[in-house]
């Protein structure tokens, strides 16, 4: 490199997906390629949520690849600048054992007086079942969504809720499931998903936000996505 080459500057990004996770891929070629657009290189790594937070917090990376637009409402992480763009969605998603199940709207589960499960913890299924759904029929599963899908073949439940229902197909390959009936029944909501940068990169907000949505614009979304399902 010549001394007169200037290094591009590369921004890290932290993301609570796993790396193999059909999410993380997405959002990883949209903001490889708005980065690339505004002169940066991109990196990501996966940890907990938690320790996302305290690496946004102590500033040693740049930015949060995956939070909803709700995530810093109350401003207990002034650290973290929100770019005004969606680059993803995650869907919630029910799975049954019965084909004939179509399931479009959480208010679905209700008439059909199903025995729900769903995972302990994830706060937007939490706020849309309880309450929704009678404590009789509502069986949380505070292990894993494999677990939850288990009860399913079971019948210890008749739907599952699953979030981020593209995840499910790495449980439905587990061997005590691959041969199951357990099917897909339908979506009952979805997320969108923003990138946060931390905020010593606040004035590169919105210029992100122009260029996920020029990407978006030009079609480049659905190339992803065919990228990913072959479709």
């Amino acid at each position: 490199m010549s001394s007169n080459a200037v290094e591009k500057k590369v921004m890290s990004f932290v993301t609570a997906a796993p790396l193999d996770s059909d999410l993380a891929k997405q959002t990883t070629m949209v903001l490889t390629e708005a980065f690339k657009r505004l002169g940066y290189g991109y990196t990501i790594k996966s940890c907990p949520q938690k320790r996302c937070i305290n690496f946004m917090k102590s500033g040693t990376v740049d930015g949060d690849a995956t939070r909803v637009y709700s995530f810093n409402k109350k401003n207990n992480h002034p650290y973290y600048v929100r770019v005004d763009e969606s680059h993803a969605r995650i869907y919630y998603s029910i799975f049954s054992t019965n084909p004939d199940i179509k399931i479009n709207s959480w208010d679905d589960l209700k008439k059909g007086g199903y025995r729900v499960g769903y995972l302990s913890g994830v706060k937007y299924s939490e706020q849309n079942l309880i309450g929704l759904i009678g404590k009789k029929n509502l069986i949380p599963q505070p292990v894993s969504n494999l677990s939850g899908l288990l009860q399913l073949l079971y019948g210890r439940i008749d739907v599952y809720v699953y979030a981020d229902g593209s995840r499910a197909k790495n449980d439905l390959a587990n061997d005590r499931l691959k041969n199951s009936k357990i099917t897909f029944s339908g979506n009952v909501d979805h997320i969108e998903l923003y990138p946060y940068l931390h905020s010593k990169h606040e004035a590169l907000a919105i210029e992100l936000a122009k260029k996920i949505k020029e990407i978006n614009a030009e079609g480049l979304f659905d190339v992803y996505q065919r990228r990913l399902f072959g479709k």
